[in-house]
């Protein structure tokens, strides 16, 4: 987060509120929020990349649709439902229009993880599981099996079968996409992965999930300690 803030701040002073790397820094700090689920401080942020990107590169650019796709992420976490719907419809409208000329294929499937979380969240699993499933074969396709984002949108999936009561696919998803986070070391993603280990556990007595619970417990370990030696390289800088 300091390194981000610092990048920003940077950026503004030298290049100007409007410039294209300014932008790209204000949409980074805005996710780092995002991800630490400071909501409102994400908010501010991402509302002002997406206005200045709308006026200075204009509706099409990528850095704008990256900016709509981001904000109704966010706006799903806020459980502004509303909100995130209007922004990925007009997203997907865009696409559509354009027969998928203006989403590049990551930020296409980018979308369809938005749209699929937020109909996950407003309780309609079934508009969400084929969204979620495509998005999963597409980034395993480009990026790769073992990329951490083909892990988190497989929690994610793990997260929509195990609300429809698909416990045993839900429970083998959550666990590869637990053990593969570990193994590439991204242990902040474990925290929703526990949430979501919890919500099964409710439906599923003695649902075994070793894991995630392992990468949890390597979780409360290591993330602490990463912060604790940011902060003493900061006071040594």
């Amino acid at each position: 987060l300091p390194l981000l803030q610092f990048d920003l701040a940077a950026s503004r002073r030298l290049l100007g509120d409007e410039d294209i790397d300014t932008l790209v820094s204000l949409a980074n700090l805005g996710l780092c929020h995002l991800f630490r689920e400071e909501h409102e401080q994400a908010l501010e942020l991402m509302t002002e990349d997406l206005a200045a990107a709308r006026r200075v590169l204009g509706p099409e650019h990528p850095h704008t649709r990256v900016c709509m796709c981001n904000l109704g992420g966010l706006y799903t976490n806020m459980g502004r439902f509303d909100e995130a719907q209007q922004v990925l419809d007009e997203l997907r409208a865009a696409s559509e229009r354009s027969h998928g000329r203006v989403l590049s294929r990551p930020q296409q499937l980018a979308l369809h993880s938005a749209l699929g979380l937020l109909y996950m969240a407003k309780g309609d699993c079934e508009r969400a599981l084929p969204l979620l499933q495509t998005c999963l074969l597409g980034r395993e396709k480009t990026l790769g099996v073992a990329h951490p984002t083909s892990h988190i949108t497989a929690g994610s999936l793990g997260h929509c079968l195990s609300l429809m009561g698909e416990h045993d696919e839900a429970t083998e998803l959550l666990e590869r996409a637990a053990a593969g986070l570990q193994a590439a070391g991204v242990l902040e993603s474990h925290f929703w992965l526990c949430r979501f280990k919890k919500e099964l556990e409710q439906k599923v007595p003695g649902a075994a999930l070793p894991a995630v619970a392992a990468a949890s417990t390597a979780a409360r370990e290591v993330v602490p300690a990463r912060a604790s030696a940011r902060q003493r390289k900061r006071k040594l800088d």
